[in-house]
């Protein structure tokens, strides 16, 4: 517990713990009690990581919330739906530069989106949905971190294909963004 290890990593956990002890004593109060708050101590860090933006960490743990039997009493249907707010989606695409063009992915989940570019480029960010605009001109321009970003759908060479495919990255995303201009 003090060690914030509620749920992972798989062996070495509160919960692991509780469970070998209850299945050798099944009435241990103590196991009982410290399973109980593990669960309830797991939920909040995964919530807490959310907040601070740490979405890897957060699914992690509402993976492995999901994992443990449904007798825990734990709200699945809750857990699954805080689970797909934190993954992201991801698109492969064409960085347009003033000079040339990089590649790399949008990714986007329910709170953020970010460009990793591929290769050295240092054109990447990362912003919370609220702060990011976007519209669809010849090309998908992101408004992020005061900057203005251009993209591509990076699926096709042809040019009406890309075109096809970015418009439809522009609706995906316009999807998930609050506020968003088409």
């Amino acid at each position: 517990m003090a060690a914030r290890r509620y749920v992972s990593p798989a062996d070495d956990n509160v919960i692991a713990y509780c469970g070998r002890i209850l299945a050798t004593d099944p009435s241990n109060a103590k196991a009982i009690r410290l399973r109980k708050e593990g669960l309830t101590q797991a939920t909040k860090q995964a919530e807490e990581l959310t907040g601070k933006g740490r979405y890897d960490n957060a699914r992690e743990v509402y993976q492995a919330l999901l994992r443990l039997p449904k007798e825990d009493g734990l709200d699945q249907e809750d857990l699954t739906t805080k689970l797909k707010q934190v993954e992201f989606d991801s698109y492969p695409v064409v960085h347009d530069h003033f000079l040339g063009s990089c590649k790399g992915t949008l990714k986007i989940n329910s709170y953020a989106l970010s460009f990793v570019p591929s290769g050295g480029s240092k054109d990447g960010f990362s912003q919370r949905l609220f702060r990011i605009r976007i519209r669809l001109d010849d090309t998908l321009k992101i408004e992020a971190n005061q900057q203005s970003y251009r993209f591509e759908a990076a699926s096709s060479k042809n040019d009406r294909n890309r075109k096809a495919a970015t418009r439809e990255l522009h609706e995906k995303l316009s999807r998930r963004l609050p506020g968003s201009v088409g």
